[in-house]
């Protein structure tokens, strides 16, 4: 850490977290052929003799592709059943081998979706081996759709039999122009310009990768390899340009690297160097570059005016990053110092405690006198867009305590959202993640900026390693396991692991002495008292000890005998999280003592016990996020000895532990529990064709956009989720809006049989047109952020206070946006759709929720609803407007209080309010609002109102027919995000006993059983009986990942055994997540659920007893089917293993045995039937694959 002596994480600031991402081999991957056609695929072949499942040469699996071309023009075609969308992939990617001969004439060409062909690419063959071949899209002709992949014959003759296997379209987020071969679409211009002389014959010269590299000889001054390519490459996909480059003996020096842009103009020159003798490599950002829109070139050019020896070059390719670096020991190229005030800016400060032998810097902050402002500035913009988190470390030097807000500038210079940054810990160094969502969303970013925010001067802090992050961008792998073995150090740390060492000097490629393995060690030198090398998991995975039995390392004490030093492991309890991110998080092992095996001039192997390293607090199984080898004696200082450590790792010397496979047991007369269809529901717009697939039973139309919905214009406003600006739904990216939004959506309903549950405001007001906003800066002047038109999001920029708004009192009906609504507007709303559609006894819409989350309206709608909700709000809107519901249909079914998540199930959000002076109160000690009510949670008290509201209606209406509460897992990293690390995605898949487990401890902030559905029953059986349960928002994330698809299986079949009574799961596409799509996993485990076969037919209706002697690893759900009396278990395998499992039966005769469908990791596009199971009156045994969803259909007699 840059110029710190201890680390720590914990960005105080709400939600501010870091998302991991885990790397997968699927992601933006669709398989074509693997083993066979994928589905919607099928093969076409003329002129030639192909086998799609030969098993003499397969690359991957059990079949591939043989291919013998008879004739002269003949080929091979896949034809996709319906044109692919070709925006989404940029490579054709497959593996080809050629048999004995190799050297096959083909070329690959593509077929759009108009039936134009593109231009064919041939492709290298190579004899007897595999080679995969990927082809970029614009090499291709960049058509707009792919419905043909062709392979034909070139020659003009026979050709000999060549294989292809693993055929994929790819998003590799990676244009390639050199990799053993100058790339399709790219040419060689040097020798139009230059003098160059270039050969891709590197024999002489081993390749950094593959079989050829680049040879450069630059023969005159000033020459250059230029490489051109037509048509322009679109850079915004990219953020750099990457390289390989190699010397002779003195290295490569007075070269630059240039683009080529659009027009054919050379932006700015970046030079390069490499050292002798050694592959380097080269990582430019295209910023530094000139940032050109398009790219039709570069060029690598002489700048000393002199010849150069000849040099080589290797795997040329524009790519991705991510992290942005704008400050790390020294400000990147183009950054500077903006226009600070009241601040001294100190760029190469070093923090007292550093390492003294460690050049690191970072840079001091001194507010000099109060409402100062440190900045960052660049005249070249961040494109914020390719961004998600601004990321610094903070330290409070000797003091801390520093109070202060973060902001960022736009392009124009405009202020954004303030972040504040609570008071900094002293000695101490903390990761601070800040979502650029949080910054107001800018677009373009120039500077960034430190505020001093408590009116004085303040002590000096300290920050380094400041970076804009991609935390979409796939994080490293986890630490390899080889043979056994997790290896942190061999000659360098491995991926993702740091030196965080404080009180050392350390050096991570020490050659002397002769290292114990390879070519360099560690030397450490605790120049102060308790100093310690330290190495961490920063961006790798921690370390699962649960996989190996013993630390092991090499050590050698230099010219001292047995140095006093002990060893420890550091664990963190939650490792989604930076293992440094909150204090409490750490849990340090047992220090070992190793004077004895450090022993002077020799090296000494060391094994300690991992057994008798962990503590209990380290939680079980234990996961290490850092090894730790500390001053043990506290006598650290100058003069200190150095000591030397090499060949770190975690091994397992023993074979590991044998997994029992969990026991299953199905008891069809016990249990016994009608499945409502409704589960099974989606918000949004879903495509009728796609809905027809899902045997869709009930689409809602929700959310925060929808609360001030106008019918009688067909606009709305979303409040503070966008500027709180009016908008015409019918200009909306939403695809299914026609004349009007919601007509359309009940249309497309009935047509493909879905119910519809459509939300009323109660809020009070609506939109009254579809282009004013509450905050327009004409108005208030400059604020935080603000869209396109000047609308802005309620914050002034000068000093980040909110602008509030006098809400008018009848007789005045209207504000600068919205007109008020009272329950006469939702009544003639719902007499409209009853005119259009019928009751809902009709098959008009079914369902009516109560608004959404309105103990977020002071926030969401501040602009006409700043007053947080009280108890007795919810009494008297649910009663007026679900009244006025009644009145028009009474066969339609009203759901509330549609609360937004843990805290409103219990307290208003007027409880929930801190003063000003104290904004960080413990409100729930003393929660004034519900002390009026007995103290009774909000949902129990809102339930025993609803009650006797029907008592007293003289017809014993019921004004509640379900009881909604929406419910997003608390955990970080789980809900409306990808699918994480490892150690996350375990999380979400244990998370789902927050469902109903009464003894499963939340793992979040709330930290304590949730038991979501159960709860919702008590309090429904103690204060309203006979009232139905509904969550009409959920979102455990991972959608588009097998782990989602576990997760997505599990939680719609503990709905079904719970008895929840309609469900809709949020799938809406935001940064985090994709829209929906019905290829994606957590698409297949509905289909699991709902149509299973594509001849509609689902999982049972009538829940039985099912029961799992370990449900975190195989979970199972039964249910009988009414319509045939089959019996139908689904069944999960969360883990990695597959699983044979036993399962007994009773209460149900068999006729027949079991048809087995199936999704898992092995398939992403397919369920796939596999072969029967047999059964037995008593049961059955069957194998589970690792990550994969099973459906069992047993016939009953």
């Amino acid at each position: 850490m840059g110029c710190g002596s201890d680390v720590q994480g914990g960005a105080e600031v709400a939600e501010l977290s870091r998302q991991s991402f885990a790397l997968e081999a699927t992601r933006g991957e669709v398989m074509i052929y693997s083993d066979s056609m994928a589905s919607g695929w099928s093969e076409s072949h003329w002129g030639s003799t192909v086998d799609s499942a030969a098993i003499a040469t397969v690359h991957r699996g059990k079949n591939a592709i043989s291919v013998t071309f008879d004739e002269a023009s003949a080929g091979l075609a896949l034809v996709s059943s319906s044109a692919i969308d070709a925006s989404t992939y940029d490579t054709v990617r497959f593996w080809i081998h050629g048999g004995a001969s190799g050297g096959q004439d083909v070329s690959l060409l593509l077929r759009d979706g108009a039936g134009n062909f593109g231009s064919p690419v041939p492709i290298s063959v190579p004899a007897d081996t595999w080679k995969r071949v990927d082809i970029p899209l614009r090499a291709l002709g960049t058509p707009a759709q792919i419905k043909e992949i062709r392979w034909i014959e070139q020659g003009g003759g026979v050709q000999p039999t060549f294989y292809l296997d693993q055929v994929s379209l790819v998003r590799k987020g990676e244009l390639v122009i050199f990799d053993d071969a100058i790339a399709p679409d790219w040419n060689d211009w040097s020798s139009w310009d230059t003098t160059a002389s270039i050969s891709t014959d590197s024999s002489s010269t081993p390749a950094q990768s593959g079989t050829k590299s680049l040879s450069v000889t630059f023969d005159d001054a000033w020459a250059g390899l230029v490489l051109r390519t037509s048509p322009p490459v679109s850079a915004s996909a990219f953020d750099v340009v990457r390289f390989w480059i190699r010397g002779d003996a003195l290295g490569v020096q007075d070269v630059s690297l240039e683009l080529r842009d659009g027009a054919g103009v050379y932006g700015p020159g970046v030079p390069v160097s490499a050292p002798g003798s050694t592959w380097t490599e080269i990582v430019i950002p295209l910023r530094d570059l000139g940032n050109p829109s398009q790219i039709t070139g570069l060029r690598l050019k002489d700048t000393g005016g002199g010849s150069h020896t000849t040099f080589y070059l290797d795997q040329i390719s524009f790519g991705q990053q991510k992290e942005l670096m704008v400050y790390d020991d020294a400000l990147a190229r183009s950054w500077g110092e903006g226009e600070s005030w009241r601040t001294t800016l100190n760029m190469a400060a070093t923090y007292p405690g550093q390492d003294p032998d460690d050049d690191a810097k970072c840079i001091g902050v001194t507010f000099t006198a109060g409402l100062g402002g440190g900045v960052l500035t660049t005249p070249v913009p961040i494109d914020a867009r390719r961004y998600d988190t601004l990321r610094f470390w903070i330290n409070g030097g000797t003091t801390g305590g520093q109070q202060l807000n973060f902001y960022v500038r736009n392009g124009a210079g405009e202020a954004g959202r303030s972040v504040r940054v609570n008071p900094v810990p002293a000695n101490w160094w903390t990761r601070i993640d800040i979502p650029i969502t949080a910054l107001g969303s800018p677009t373009r970013i120039t500077s960034l900026v430190w505020r001093e925010i408590s009116g004085a001067s303040q002590p000096t802090f300290y920050l380094d390693r400041i970076a804009f992050v991609r935390d979409g961008y796939p994080e490293p792998l986890a630490t390899p396991v080889v043979g056994g073995e997790a290896v942190i150090y061999d000659d360098a740390l491995r991926t993702g692991w740091q030196s965080w060492s404080w009180g050392t000097a350390v050096n991570t490629a020490s050659t002397s002495p002769v290292p114990a393995d390879g070519a360099r060690a560690i030397s450490a030198r605790f120049d102060s008292k308790w100093g310690a090398l330290a190495l961490y998991a920063a961006d790798a995975a921690p370390i699962d000890t649960s996989l190996y039995d013993h630390l092991r390392f090499w050590a050698h004490g230099g010219s001292v005998n047995h140095q006093n030093i002990e060893v420890f492991l550091r664990g963190v309890r939650n490792p989604d999280d930076d293992p440094n991110e909150k204090t409490d998080d750490f849990y340090d092992g047992n220090a070992i003592p190793i004077s004895a095996q450090v022993k002077a001039n020799q090296w000494t192997m060391v094994e300690i016990p991992i057994a008798t390293m962990v503590t209990s607090s380290m939680g079980t199984p234990a996961v290490v996020a850092g090894v730790i080898w500390q001053d043990a004696a506290g006598t650290g200082g100058p003069g200190s000895p150095t000591f030397y450590v090499d060949r770190v790792s975690f091994v397992r010397k023993s074979a590991p532990p044998a997994m029992t496979a969990p026991t299953l047991a199905v008891n069809v007369a016990a249990g016994i529990r009608s499945i409502s269809p409704d589960i099974y529901g989606i918000n949004g717009h879903i495509e009728e064709s796609d809905a027809a697939v899902l045997r869709l039973p009930v689409r809602r139309w929700g959310g925060n956009a929808v609360s001030r919905y106008n019918y009688t214009n067909n606009a709305t406003n979303a409040g503070a989720d966008w500027y709180f600006k009016n908008m015409s739904r019918s200009t909306s990216a939403d695809a299914f809006v026609l004349q009007n939004e919601r007509t359309k959506f009940v249309d497309q309903g009935e047509l493909v049989h879905t119910k519809t549950l459509m939300t009323v405001p109660l809020i009070g007001w609506v939109a009254k047109d579809a282009e004013a906003c509450s905050f327009p800066e004409a108005s208030f002047g400059p604020q935080q952020s603000h869209d396109s038109n000047g609308c802005g999001n309620g914050v002034r920029a000068a000093d980040g206070t909110p602008i509030l708004l006098d809400i008018p009192k009848p007789p005045v009906n209207e504000t600068p946006t919205s007109v008020r609504a009272e329950t006469i507007f939702v009544k003639g709303w719902i007499e409209h759709l009853v005119r259009q559609h019928g009751t809902a006894a009709e098959g008009g819409v079914e369902y009516y929720n109560l608004d959404n989350e309105p103990g977020l309206w002071h926030d969401t709608h501040r602009d006409v609803h700043p007053a947080p909700v009280e108890y007795a709000d919810y009494e008297k809107l649910t009663s007026m407007y679900a009244k006025a519901i009644k009145e028009v249909d009474r066969t339609a079914k009203t759901l509330g209080p549609v609360a937004w998540g843990w805290n409103e199930y219990f307290y208003s959000a007027l409880d929930q309010q801190c003063p000003a002076s104290n904004p960080d109160c413990a409100w729930w000690e003393d929660p004034q609002d519900r002390k009026k009510y007995q103290n009774k949670p909000l949902v129990q008290w809102y339930l025993e109102q609803m009650k006797k509201l029907q008592d007293a209606d003289p017809e014993s209406t019921r004004f509640l027919d379900y009881l909604d509460l929406h419910y997003y897992p608390e955990a970080k990293g789980l809900a409306r995000r990808p699918a994480g690390a490892p150690s996350t995605q375990a999380l979400r898949l244990r998370s789902t006993r927050s469902l109903w487990d009464t003894y499963y401890v939340d793992e979040s902030w709330i930290n304590e059983p949730i038991r979501l559905i159960p709860r919702m029953r008590k309090w429904v059986d103690q204060s309203y009986p006979g009232t139905k349960l509904a969550i009409t928002e959920y979102n455990f994330g991972a959608l588009d990942h097998i782990n989602g698809a576990l997760t997505q299986a599990d939680v719609l079949g503990i709905f079904g055994r719970e008895g929840l009574d309609l469900a809709t799961l949020w799938w809406y596409s935001d940064e985090n997540q994709p829209s929906f799509n019905l290829t994606h996993p957590a698409a297949f485990a509905f289909r699991m659920y709902r149509n299973y076969d594509g001849a509609q037919n689902g999982f049972g209706d009538i829940s039985v007893q099912a029961t799992s002697s370990s449900h975190e690893r195989l979970s199972v759900y039964a249910a009988r089917r009414s319509t045939d009396n089959a019996l139908t278990l689904m069944v999960i395998n969360k883990t990695g293993l597959p699983l044979t499992s036993p399962l007994d039966l009773s209460g149900f005769t068999p006729s027949g045995n079991a048809k087995v469908y199936r999704y898992g990791e092995a398939n992403l596009n397919a369920i796939v039937n596999v072969p029967d199971v047999p059964v037995s009156n008593t049961g059955f045994t069957a194998t589970y694959p690792a990550n994969s969803i099973t459906l069992l259909v047993i016939p009953g007699a």
